[in-house]
């Protein structure tokens, strides 16, 4: 609703505005969800004796945003916009679906015509979120250099819907494990350092998102020996200076330089070496381990000699998620994929020695893996997350058991100055039993980001990639160019692929050429039909 002058600042009239929003605008009188206008019916008129149901009980002041864009009204014209966004809790409204009718405002004879037939419906909070987003753009991006401390960060970050206070601070991840949300910041040092990008999506009626966006390197790494070339690098676990082992499971992989975008086939290979020369320049035996007391350097580590022979494009492809790491922040990470052939890797699984820019040494358990061990490690993984969150919510239920037992016990202690002494102990009973609720209640609940958002919106985001559709397409021509086999003139076709020319005769092509791709492999005449009939 389309505040006044008189109405600011908001805050102080906060709610008489939502009062009017809301008994005097769109939903001033309530009818039948089955309330239509048609040939037969014609439109309800104003009653001026009629008086809406819907009372305010509560309202909270959200968040407040502002857009600069041309206006749509006034052609030429800039218009600063303030969105507020409120909650508001009203008593009187329907429990099933309904109707709102609401008027013009009075003519010069006092006649108020009918204005709209608004049309309501009780919907998940979920569901309505996918339908606030739809429509999207992206209004601003933040890179490095946008803000000139953490400070600034923070202050950006406000007009979110993020819990900024529980940044920093402990936390219990999926599967039981302690760790820690990471800091605003952690947050502004990332882009300083290019590793990622901030955007704000909206609509023109104040609905803000934040998205955090990370461009992501994965390295198949392989060997260029024989009997090691079907198989590649997987990381199993890594282990931190201070002794803390954590379970890795994925291939080799590090952040893209956001400064470096657009990103070619030149600066995959510059980031695949370097990824390839700070994870396995030192090796050691598979059992290797840190000794916090006794630390290796580089100085003091022996080096490898592996060399990278051949770096390859693969594919791109986008995992949207909540960020594990900043709490309330959801993250679209672009995903490349480039395949490495080594020289001088073990032929057995083993570990490696990485040091960071302050020279502090980390362990890297590494294991040659096929795609289908990949899959079977990954299912024992999801296997065993299962069986944690299981446990974790039986004893959750024995915890709000034993809970209730005890402020039953309480109720039943008898007289009135032995429910006062343990009135402090009550308090807390329920306190606790809420929280414990409330856990139960927030595993079944849990749902991905991508879930949320309408697909046109998923789709916008995944088209931002760091390449251009042209060096896809490259990519995927040579990847089908290479699977060709050399065959010299004269041999038998593996397809046989008979075609239409422009003259309308018929050819016969004595290539191998792969389905679809006769015209372009072959130097043939062009041809009209593109279908490959396959001869065995």
């Amino acid at each position: 609703e389309k505040l006044t002058l008189d109405e600011m600042p908001l805050i102080m009239h906060l709610h008489e505005v939502c009062e009017r929003a809301v008994t005097e605008e769109e939903m001033q009188r309530v009818v039948d969800s089955s309330t239509r206008i048609g040939p037969q019916t014609p439109a309800p008129e104003y009653d001026p004796h009629y008086r809406c149901p819907l009372q305010v009980v509560a309202e909270e002041f959200v968040d407040h945003t502002v857009e600069i864009e041309v206006s749509k009204s006034y052609p030429g014209m800039m218009t600063v916009y303030h969105l507020y966004t409120v909650d508001i809790i009203c008593d009187g409204l329907p429990p099933v679906d309904f109707n709102t009718l609401e008027f013009e405002h009075p003519d010069k004879d006092g006649n108020r015509k009918l204005k709209y037939i608004h049309a309501w419906v009780w919907l998940e909070w979920s569901m309505i979120q996918r339908y606030l987003f739809d429509g999207s753009e992206m209004k601003e991006r933040k890179s490095k250099g946008s803000f000139e401390s953490s400070e600034e960060l923070e202050t950006w970050l406000s007009q979110f819907d993020v819990d900024l206070e529980s940044w920093g601070l402990p936390r219990v991840s999926f599967g039981g494990k302690r760790s820690v949300w990471k800091s605003v910041d952690k947050l502004w040092r990332e882009l300083e350092s290019s590793q990622t990008q901030l955007e704000r999506w909206g609509r023109t009626d104040g609905v803000p998102l934040l998205m955090r966006v990370v461009h992501v390197l994965q390295l198949k790494v392989t060997s260029d020996n024989v009997s090691k070339n079907q198989k590649f690098l997987f990381q199993v676990w890594n282990q931190a200076a201070n002794g803390q082992i954590r379970d890795v499971n994925r291939t080799m992989a590090k952040k893209l330089c956001t400064a470096d975008l657009p990103f070619d086939a030149a600066k995959f290979e510059e980031a695949a070496r370097q990824v390839v020369k700070e994870n396995l320049s030192y090796l050691a035996d598979v059992h290797a381990r840190l000794d916090s007391k006794d630390l290796p350097t580089e100085t003091s580590s022996e080096q490898s000699g592996v060399k990278v022979l051949k770096v390859e494009f693969s594919d791109h492809r986008f995992d949207l998620e909540d960020s594990p790491s900043f709490k309330d922040i959801s993250t679209m990470y672009h995903l490349y994929t480039v395949d490495v052939v080594c020289k001088g890797l073990p032929n057995a699984d083993f570990a490696s020695i990485a040091f960071d820019a302050s020279g502090t040494p980390s362990a890297i358990g590494w294991k040659w893996v096929t795609w289908q061990e990949t899959l079977d490690i990954l299912h024992q993984r999801a296997q065993l997350l299962e069986r944690r969150e299981a446990m974790l919510s039986e004893r959750v239920r024995e915890a709000s058991e034993a809970c209730r037992e005890c402020l039953d016990e309480l109720k039943q202690s008898g007289s009135s100055q032995d429910l006062a002494k343990a009135g402090r102990v009550t308090q807390q009973l329920q306190d606790l039993l809420g929280l414990l609720t409330s856990t139960s209640e927030s595993t079944t609940e849990v749902q991905t980001i991508s879930a949320k958002l309408p697909p046109s919106m998923v789709a916008n985001l995944a088209d931002r990639k760091g390449v251009s559709d042209d060096f896809l397409d490259g990519a995927l021509l040579a990847r089908q160019t290479a699977r060709q086999p050399n065959v010299e003139e004269g041999d038998e076709p593996y397809f046989a692929a008979p075609r239409e020319v422009e003259n309308g005769g018929r050819l016969d092509c004595n290539r191998r050429c792969q389905p679809g791709f006769c015209n372009i492999f072959c130097g043939t005449t062009p041809m009209v039909d593109t279908t490959v009939e396959v001869r065995k």
